[in-house]
Formats: C-alpha cells, sequence, structure tokens
C-alpha cells in the first residue's frame, strides 16, 4: 500500500506519467480566460511600476530644478576663493620686487579691459599656483555628478 511493490525487485513501480499529463486543456475557454487574465495582470503591473518610475524621475528633476541656483552660486564662491588664493599667492611671490602691482602685467591690468569689463583668467591661470596632478583631476571632474 505505500508504493513499494514485490515484483520491481522492492522498489517502486514505474511512475505513470503519460496517463496523469492530459494532450489538451480540459476547456479552451478556461486557457484563452487564463491568458488574458495573466496578460492582464502583467499589463496593470507594468502600468503601475511605469507610474512609480516616473514620479521618481520627475521628484529628481524638481529636486534638481530647486538645487541649482545653490549649486551655482556654491561653485562661484569656490571661483572667487581661488582667484583671492591666486592674488594673496602674487602678493606672497612678488612682495620683494619693487613697482610690481598685483594684477598687472607690465603696468597693464590683467583682468579689466580698457571698457572696465571683467575678464575671466584662462584654466592655466586660474590653476597656475596648484599642483600639476590637481589640475589634471580638474580637467577630467565633470561639472555636474
Amino acid at each position: 500500500s505505500s508504493g513499494i511493490n514485490a515484483e520491481y525487485g522492492g522498489g517502486y513501480r514505474p511512475i505513470q506519467y503519460w496517463q496523469e499529463i492530459r494532450k489538451k486543456p480540459r476547456n479552451a475557454f478556461v486557457a484563452i480566460a487564463g491568458l488574458y487574465t495573466c496578460t492582464m495582470v502583467g499589463l496593470t503591473y507594468q502600468s503601475y511600476l511605469r507610474e512609480q518610475i516616473n514620479a521618481e524621475k520627475r521628484e529628481n528633476q524638481e529636486v534638481r530644478i530647486a538645487l541649482t541656483p545653490f549649486v551655482l552660486a556654491e561653485q562661484e564662491r569656490l571661483y572667487l576663493k581661488q582667484l583671492r588664493r591666486n592674488r594673496d599667492y602674487e602678493v606672497n611671490l612678488m612682495k620683494d620686487v619693487p613697482g610690481w602691482k598685483i594684477g598687472h602685467w607690465h603696468d597693464y591690468p590683467v583682468f579689466h579691459n580698457p571698457r572696465g569689463l571683467w575678464c575671466d583668467p584662462n584654466f592655466n591661470e586660474f590653476y597656475a599656483h596648484c599642483t600639476k596632478r590637481y589640475r589634471n583631476q580638474l580637467i577630467r571632474k565633470p561639472m555636474f555628478h
């Protein structure tokens, strides 16, 4: 009664799987209804996931838009801070040179043109007093992460 049969040498009898597996579904309507149900559940779940992803993208975009002025202000503050360090370095470097004016090259202002407009220094002048390794890291570094 436990499935062990003496005629098979004390082992289990072979599994009759061909008789257990049906060759056709019981009803075509049930098979089509099951397929339709699975499809609708999958599409509904996909729509739900898409809404969740879009909501997260929208939130990230709103945060990025809200923080942009602060990030730009911080970048400008760091820019001015580096210009101040460059100026202080020039003051310390050229303190023993008679007649030297800070920010001038042979009595000509370097960062101001005749119209009185500000001129940004180029990259190498801006990072002139930094190490070459640090300057190369800044070249490869993206502005926004």
